[in-house]
């Protein structure tokens, strides 16, 4: 085996005299290039040969989009440069850059009005690596900006912390910190921002940076390890069984050591005997967390919450205390301590209200109507209610009017349950307020709200002759005979 010098050149000595098949060997040796063997015949007059060894390098292709970061859409005319190589984005956004060599390489990618960005891609010969999208930042309409950097560390050990994440507030600008505890913030508006660092089992911190220039600017921050006794909570209730619609008072009570000041964020989880959270407080619409201040003089918080029509079992309420809100966007928080209480809703059945609302609401005077009650159910229960209604109508004169009875099932899980119960054709006579009455089996007698029909006294005009004489000269003067019929007139 011969080594090769940096000019290519090469040189065997004392070779026998007889056929050699010359290589490179190992591939690796060459990286990037496909290895080639050639072969020499020496004669026993040529004590010297010259051979070329023509590699062939190795090449594949780097293909992928390049978007606009906040819009999604495509940038076009976007260069993109590997190496000595450079290929431009069409409409579309998209590039492909060919015969680039089998090699890891840094893909540079920038445009006219965006941040440039930087990709690490590893071309494999014969194929072409798809990079997918790239996202580049639009620079602001006053490209001044400035970086943070620095190191993140432990403050007792002074080591280094990994993976602690460190944000600009207000902005999305953020970064995490390697192996070295370094990390390097970018493109961040000029003018003063407050910078946040989290890191898992460390009190967070926030600092304030005042980026003056387009520079980079240096700051470093220690993180304090959350001891197990800095902060912790214990979680009590008020009862240990509860009815559907009931109250249930919760007491955070808190134990913060001197060294802790800062605002810490509770939250509420209520679980079922399955593991399933039937319930966030503050609710989970709002994304946000209870915010308490955190010093060693803080003792207990109480905290409510309605059971509602949550069926009856066993429950868990778990309380888990946060260094900073979070929300859907953010997930940058540690907790500090947590903490849980179980309790017991039991079956309760109970209807609060009726509503009977009549129908029609108007009537004739003896005019023949279908009628019917409309009958609004207000549920308290968080277990079906099988029950049944009699509903009437009592007349001016006292008479009882489409009296019905009808059973009814309410579910737990309905809060408001609307009935039609008809009770079919109905002439009403005589005139007056027709008023509602109301009895209820099964369940105990809940608050009633009672409705009513109004008859409008009846008067018919009917035409019972032709009009004598049919016909009316014009110009002249006629006495004209009607006879009319009225029927069912009050008074």
């Amino acid at each position: 085996m011969r080594n090769y010098h940096a000019s290519g050149k090469f040189n065997f000595e004392a070779l026998p005299f007889a056929g050699q098949h010359p290589g490179l060997s190992p591939p690796e040796a060459i990286n990037g290039y496909d290895v080639t063997t050639g072969e020499v015949q020496p004669g026993f007059t040529y004590p010297q040969v010259n051979l070329g060894l023509l590699l062939q390098q190795s090449v594949g292709g780097f293909s992928g989009r390049v978007i606009d970061k906040a819009t999604r859409r495509p940038v076009e005319n976007a260069q993109v440069k590997v190496g000595a190589l450079i290929a431009r984005t069409n409409g579309s956004g998209e590039f492909l850059l060919t015969d680039v060599p089998s090699a890891s390489h840094k893909a540079e990618v920038s445009a006219s009005g965006y941040s440039s960005a930087e990709t690490n891609t590893l071309i494999v010969s014969g194929v072409v690596t798809k990079a997918g999208d790239i996202e580049l930042a639009a620079l602001p309409e006053n490209p001044s900006y400035g970086e943070l950097a620095g190191v993140i560390s432990d403050r007792a050990s002074n080591t280094p912390i990994q993976g602690a994440s460190v944000a600009v507030s207000q902005t999305l600008i953020a970064s995490s910190t390697d192996n070295a505890g370094s990390y390097l913030l970018r493109d961040i508006p000029l003018g003063g921002h407050d910078v946040r660092v989290v890191a898992p089992g460390y009190l967070p911190t926030t600092l304030r940076a005042e980026i003056l220039e387009s520079r980079r600017y240096r700051l470093d921050a220690s993180l304090t390890k959350i001891s197990a006794n800095s902060v912790s909570i214990d979680l009590t209730t008020d009862a240990q069984a509860y009815g559907a619609y009931s109250t249930v008072k919760v007491t955070t009570n808190y134990n913060v050591s001197s060294a802790v000041n800062q605002y810490g964020y509770l939250e509420f989880l209520v679980v079922n005997s399955s593991g399933l959270v039937v319930k966030t407080l503050p609710d989970a619409a709002s994304g946000w967390t209870n915010p308490v201040y955190l010093t060693a003089s803080i003792k207990s918080v109480l905290t409510s919450f309605q059971t509602d029509n949550l069926p009856p079992g066993n429950y868990r309420i778990e309380a888990h205390l946060y260094d900073n809100p979070g929300n859907r966007e953010r997930s940058d928080r540690s907790m500090l301590s947590t903490s849980s209480a179980d309790f017991r809703i039991e079956a309760t059945q109970r209807v609060e209200s009726i509503n009977v609302i009549p129908l029609p609401a108007y009537a004739n005077y003896n005019e023949p109507i279908q009628a019917g009650y409309r009958v609004e159910v207000i549920n308290k229960s968080n277990v079906d209610s099988d029950f049944a209604v009699n509903i009437a109508l009592t007349s001016p004169t006292g008479a009882i009017v489409g009296a019905v009875s009808q059973a009814l099932r309410v579910r737990g899980d309905e809060k408001v349950r609307v009935f039609d119960v008809p009770y079919g054709s109905v002439s009403f006579s005589p005139h007056g307020r027709y008023q509602s009455s109301l009895s209820v089996t099964g369940i105990s007698m809940p608050i009633t709200t009672l409705g009513s029909i109004d008859v409008m006294p009846g008067l018919r005009i009917e035409v019972n002759k032709k009009i004598q004489p049919d016909r009316i000269p014009p110009g002249v003067d006629h006495r004209l005979k009607i006879n009319i019929r009225i029927k069912g007139v009050e008074q």
